[in-house]
């Protein structure tokens, strides 16, 4: 939204399809399209609360917390995401997530 490049980046870990739609073409289609605004001010919206939602999670929650709620919420990516990457999305080292894994 700032036309600046982003200090993140996003890596596919299984075969993924991605589209791109220019800065310009987004603005034309938000002042166009009420249908179209009313869905980006929706996922926006999903995107802040998980966003908020992890946040507070890494702020408030222990590293054993904050792992049982992403094996509870999402059982189906624990085999699929290498451990260093979830370690990071956590907010733990990789040797932490190992050790809880070993005790559970």
């Amino acid at each position: 939204m700032k036309q600046l490049p982003s200090e993140e980046y996003i890596q596919a870990l299984d075969k993924t399809q991605c589209f791109f739609l220019a800065y310009e073409s987004i603005q034309l289609l938000l002042a166009k399209y009420f249908i179209f605004n009313d869905y980006v001010r929706r996922l926006y919206e999903k995107l802040f609360i998980e966003a908020e939602n992890l946040l507070n999670s890494i702020r408030i929650d222990s590293a054993l917390q904050r792992y049982e709620k992403f094996m509870r919420e999402t059982p189906h990516l624990l085999n699929r995401i290498p451990l260093g990457y979830l370690a990071s999305y956590l907010g733990m080292s990789q040797e932490t997530l190992s050790r809880m894994r070993g005790k559970i």
